[in-house]
């Protein structure tokens, strides 16, 4: 099932993304739409489900594209939290970027002593 999920979003990716609605800021095409398909099957794990739910899974993935199921995932917070975790790192700013030029690790390199 991951494979299919995987080529829906190669597809997409090449293809510029013009579903319903764009995947979130920050998330990959990949991981929004596995958590997509998580919320259209009723929330339920791939390990929790019997053999006749997978199947089910299945050919309701090989009818359906899962661009147009994103809207499932607005204003969900346990998906918003994964694409924070997802974001890049930026540098410190404000009073935290002063303290780390005082302790030396700032950008004007090691400090000689």
């Amino acid at each position: 099932m991951s494979e299919q999920v995987a080529a829906q979003a190669v597809e997409d990716a090449a293809a510029g993304v013009s579903g319903a609605v764009a995947p979130p800021r920050g998330a990959g095409l990949y991981h929004a739409y596995n958590a997509a398909l998580k919320r259209a099957l009723g929330d339920k794990a791939r390990h929790e489900m019997s053999l006749a739910e997978l199947e089910a899974a299945l050919a309701w993935l090989e009818r359906n594209r899962l661009r147009e199921h994103l809207h499932l995932l607005e204003g969900d917070p346990r998906f918003g939290w994964a694409v924070r975790s997802r974001q890049g790192w930026t540098p410190p700013v404000g009073r935290a970027a002063k303290a780390a030029s005082r302790r030396g690790t700032g950008t004007g390199g090691p400090r000689t002593m």
